[in-house]
């Protein structure tokens, strides 16, 4: 069993799943956590949904321009054979995909969280001196 190309063949292969995975890919994560944070819901189908565009940045590598970011063949053959430090070797760059691509899921959902928390609750948003005096103010007017 050998290395995945994208582990032996640095500049070109390497290169391509940077801007697939950095690019495309991060630019769908983003665009997802968005998306899950105006609808209100949780960080943790941002991991699911990761999972799933991980193994689609790899499906373009592949489609575009045949780098075989993960070697489905090899990975099917070191699982019958249960030759399991071979299949953690071919499964490395799918879990780097999936942990570049779920942190920018994250941050996408965070940052979109944060601005309609700030949006709906503008007293978050305000100086520590300033919340202890809000509710005073209000009071006294």
């Amino acid at each position: 069993m050998e290395l995945p190309s994208l582990l032996t063949n640095f500049s070109r292969d390497t290169f391509t799943w940077l801007a697939v995975t950095v690019l495309l890919g991060g630019a769908a994560a983003v665009a997802t956590g968005r998306a899950l944070a105006q609808a209100w819901l949780g960080r943790g189908r941002a991991i699911v949904y990761a999972a799933v565009l991980a193994a689609a940045a790899g499906f373009l590598s592949y489609a575009l321009f045949e780098v075989s970011a993960i070697p489905m063949q090899d990975i099917a053959s070191a699982a019958l054979e249960r030759n399991f430090p071979a299949l953690a070797s071919l499964l490395s760059v799918w879990a780097a995909t999936f942990v570049i691509l779920a942190l920018f899921a994250a941050a996408g959902w965070r940052i979109t969280r944060n601005r309609m928390m700030s949006a709906q609750y503008g007293f978050r948003d305000a100086p520590p001196a300033l919340k202890t005096l809000a509710p005073e103010a209000d009071l006294q007017a």
